[in-house]
C-alpha cells in the first residue's frame, strides 16, 4: 500500500525534494557551527565504526566534556546518525546534506499522514508544503546538532502513520509501531508523548468509545509502550548516572504558571508569524512586559477557543491539530527549569509546526470550498504570496547559519542580552587571535554575571592574562574559576602551567595532580604533568626542592596520626633500602619521584626507584649507602599538597 501511494504521488514528493533544495542547498557550503564542534569535530568517538557501541554506552558530550555525567542528552540515534555519517566525510556538507535528506523525509510523511488522516490529496500536500516552507523550521535544518528534531520527529510522524494504517486494517502487526516509539525516543525524549497522540486519534478521529479502550486488548496494547520506555530510561540511567538535569532557573509556582502561559503564547504566535528570526532569545521575568504578556495570554485564549469549539462541534482533525500543537510544546513549557539559558527556541516547536501546518491546510481547503468564486483568485495570490515571503526569510535566513561569526554577531544584534553567546563569540576571536577584542569580551560577561558557566569565563580570560604576563591576574581567574567549580580541569592544569612557566615545577604538581583526578584522560594536564616530571628529575641539587617543599611551604605537612609507619632497614655494599607500611583510611596518591630523605648533616637525596605494593600495604626506598650518616628524616608527598615527615626508627 504505501509503495503504491509514493508512486502514484512521486511528482508531488519530487516537488517536495526541489523546493526543499532551493529554500536550502546553500547549508552544503556552511562550516561546523556551535555545538557541532563539540559533538562533531572534537567527538572521536563518532569518527570510527570501531565506536559504534558507544552510540549505546555514551553520550554525545563524552568525548568534550570527559564524562556523560556532566551532560543531560542521552540520543543513541543522534550519535548513531553522526557516526555513519561521519564515514562517508567528515567535512559539514556530507552533515548538512543528511539534514536535508531528513528533512525531505519528513515532509514526505507529513503528506501521507494528513492524507490518511482527512483523505483530501489537497489538504495533504498543502499540509506538507506550508510545513516545508515555514521559516520556524530553519534553525533545525540549517543546524547540524538539530538533528534529534528531525529524527524523533520522523518516527513519531512514522508511528501515528502505522497506527493509523493498523486500525484501518491495512497492516497486521502491532509491532512496528512499539519498534517508531523506541526509535523515537531514542532520538530525543518528546517522542515519549507518542501513546498520548494515538490515544487521542482512537477516541476523537476513530471513534472509539471509553469502553472499547478499556478492554483488556486494547489495554495491554498501550501498557506495551511501557517496556521500550523503561529500556530507555534504564539506558539513561546507566550512561548519565540520572534520568533528570539540574533546574538552571527557580521558579516559585505563580511564576511558573506565569512563564507556562506566556510561553505558549510566544510559541504559538512565532507559528503565526515567526519573523524576525533568532537564535538565542532573552526569556525571564524581566523580559516581560505586561503588553507581551496581554498579547500571549490573547494567543493562549484564541488557541483555547479553536480546540473548544472544535471539540463541541466534532471536528476531530481540528481538535487533534490543536492538541498536536500543544502535546509537543508541553515540554519546554513544564521543563522550563532545565532548559539552560535560551529557555524559546525556535527548534522546540519544530514538531508543533505540522499541526499548525495542518490547521492553516484545512482553512484554506475550507476558504477555497466556502467562496469557490472569490477563492480561485484571490486565494492563489494570497497563496503565492505566502510562499514568496516564506522563502524570502528562509534563503535569507539560511545565510545567518553559514559560520559561528554570522551566527553570532546576528544574534548579538538582535538580543545584545545573549550572555552565552557574547561568550562563545569571545572564544572565537581568542581561537582567530584577536585577544585584545576577545579579553574585553570576556570581561563584560564576567561582569554581568549571568552566565550559566562562569568559570569557562575566568578560565579564557586567565588565560588571554597568562599570554600577557600579568601572573597575579591570571592566577586569580584561575582560583576564581576553582572556586565557582571544584571540577574544573582546564583551571587546574592551567595554574600548574603558570607555575611551569615561572620555574615552579613543584608547586604546580598538585594543581596538574588535581586536574588528572578529575579526568585522568585530559591530555593537557598529561603534557604539562610530564613537563613538571621531566623540570625536576634533570635538576640537582635535591637540597633545593626540601627546603622549597618544607621551609617555604609549598607542600604543606600532614600533622595528627600518620598513615606511614617506618618498620626496618635492610643494608648491603651499595644501597640501604628502607621498609615502611601504610595504613590509609582513604585512597591517597604519592608522587614518588620527589620521595626524600635528609640526614643529620643536612644532606638530602631522592629515593631510588621507590616501589610500592598496594597488596601487602608496603613502601620500599632505596638510597645510596653514602647517605647512611646518622637517623634519615623522610618526605612523602603527596599529590594534593601535602607530604608526611617520617622519621627513621633505631633499631
Amino acid at each position: 500500500m504505501l509503495y503504491i501511494f509514493l508512486r502514484s504521488h512521486a511528482r508531488i514528493l519530487a516537488l517536495f525534494a526541489i523546493t526543499i533544495s532551493i529554500l536550502y542547498g546553500s547549508i552544503l557550503s556552511h562550516d561546523f557551527i556551535h555545538d557541532d564542534h563539540g559533538q562533531i569535530e572534537q567527538n572521536i568517538y563518532i569518527q570510527s565504526l570501531s565506536y559504534l557501541p558507544k552510540v549505546i554506552t555514551g553520550c554525545i558530550w563524552e568525548a568534550a566534556l570527559g564524562s556523560c555525567t556532566f551532560s543531560s542528552y542521552y540520543r543513541p540515534i543522534q550519535s548513531l546518525s553522526y557516526l555513519f555519517t561521519y564515514s562517508i566525510s567528515h567535512e559539514p556538507w556530507a552533515f548538512y546534506l543528511v539534514n536535508l535528506f531528513y528533512f525531505w523525509i519528513l515532509g514526505c510523511l507529513v503528506f501521507l499522514l494528513a492524507h490518511l488522516l482527512t483523505e483530501n490529496k489537497t489538504i495533504a500536500f498543502l499540509t506538507a508544503f506550508f510545513f516545508i516552507i515555514h521559516p520556524i523550521n530553519t534553525e533545525v535544518v540549517a543546524w547540524i546538532a538539530a538533528v534529534p528534531e528531525l529524527t524523533y520527529t520522523i518516527f513519531l510522524v512514522t508511528g501515528t502513520i502505522l497506527h493509523i494504517l493498523y486500525r484501518k486494517n491495512q497492516i497486521t502487526s502491532y509491532e512496528w509501531v512499539y519498534g517508531a516509539y523506541g526509535l523515537g525516543i531514542a532520538s530525543k525524549e518528546p517522542a515519549v508523548f507518542l501513546p498520548i497522540i494515538l490515544l487521542i486519534l482512537d477516541y476523537f478521529h476513530f471513534k472509539k468509545s471509553v469502553k472499547e479502550l478499556i478492554t483488556r486488548k486494547e489495554i495491554i496494547r498501550y501498557i506495551l509502550f511501557i517496556p521500550m520506555l523503561l529500556l530507555y530510561l534504564g539506558a539513561r540511567m546507566y550512561v548519565l548516572g540520572s534520568l533528570g538535569t539540574d533546574g538552571f532557573y527557580s521558579f516559585t509556582p505563580k511564576e511558573r504558571i506565569v512563564h507556562f502561559f506566556s510561553l505558549l503564547g510566544l510559541y504559538l504566535k512565532k507559528l503565526i508569524y515567526p519573523y524576525p528570526l533568532n537564535f538565542f532569545y532573552e526569556f525571564g521575568v524581566s523580559s516581560l512586559t505586561p503588553t507581551s504578556l496581554m498579547y500571549s495570554f490573547l494567543f493562549c485564549i484564541l488557541f483555547s477557543l479553536l480546540a473548544y469549539t472544535a471539540f463541541r462541534k466534532n471536528r476531530a482533525i481540528i481538535l487533534f491539530a490543536c492538541l498536536w500543537i500543544f502535546i509537543f510544546l508541553s515540554p519546554a513549557l513544564i521543563f522550563i527549569n532545565s532548559l539552560g539559558e535560551n529557555v524559546f527556541s525556535e527548534r522546540y516547536a519544530f514538531a508543533s509546526g505540522i499541526g499548525f501546518s495542518l490547521l492553516v491546510a484545512l482553512l484554506a481547503n475550507f476558504l477555497m470550498k466556502r467562496y469557490p468564486y472569490i477563492s480561485q483568485r484571490v486565494l492563489r495570490v494570497v497563496f503565492l504570496l505566502v510562499i514568496i515571503l516564506a522563502s524570502s526569510v528562509v534563503i535569507k535566513r539560511t545565510f545567518d547559519w553559514k559560520n559561528d561569526v554570522i551566527l553570532y554577531n546576528d544574534t548579538l544584534i538582535k538580543n545584545p542580552n545573549a550572555d552565552l553567546i557574547l561568550y562563545n563569540y569571545a572564544v572565537i576571536l581568542r581561537d582567530n587571535g584577536e585577544y585584545a577584542y576577545a579579553k574585553t569580551l570576556f570581561e563584560s560577561v564576567i561582569a554581568k554575571g549571568r552566565l550559566r558557566e562562569p568559570w569557562k569565563a575566568h578560565n579564557n580570560l586567565g588565560n588571554i592574562l597568562r599570554m600577557e604576563g600579568n601572573t597575579k591576574e591570571a592566577f586569580a581567574h584561575f582560583k576564581h574559576a576553582i572556586e565557582i567549580n571544584k571540577n574544573h580541569r582546564e583551571a587546574y592544569s592551567n595554574i600548574g602551567a603558570l607555575f611551569i612557566d615561572e620555574d615552579n615545577p613543584l608547586a604546580a604538581l598538585p594543581y596538574l595532580c588535581e586536574a588528572l583526578t578529575i579526568d585522568p584522560q585530559f591530555k593537557n594536564a598529561e603534557n604539562n604533568f610530564a613537563h613538571a616530571i621531566n623540570t625536576l628529575s634533570t635538576r640537582k641539587p635535591e637540597t633545593i626542592y626540601y627546603e622549597d617543599m618544607v621551609k617555604k611551604k609549598v607542600f604543606i605537612k600532614e600533622s595528627g596520626e600518620l598513615p606511614i609507619t617506618f618498620k626496618s632497614k635492610e643494608c648491603n655494599t651499595k644501597q640501604c633500602s628502607y621498609f615502611f607500611s601504610t595504613h590509609f583510611t582513604e585512597p591517597q596518591i604519592m608522587l614518588p619521584f620527589i620521595i626524600m630523605s635528609k640526614n643529620t648533616h643536612g644532606i638530602v637525596e631522592k629515593a631510588v626507584d621507590p616501589i610500592f605494593n598496594s597488596d601487602s600495604n608496603t613502601i620500599i626506598l632505596s638510597f645510596d649507602k653514602k647517605t647512611e650518616r646518622g637517623l634519615l628524616d623522610f618526605i612523602f608527598p603527596t599529590c594534593n599538597g601535602t607530604y608526611y615527615s617520617i622519621r627513621e626508627a633505631t633499631q
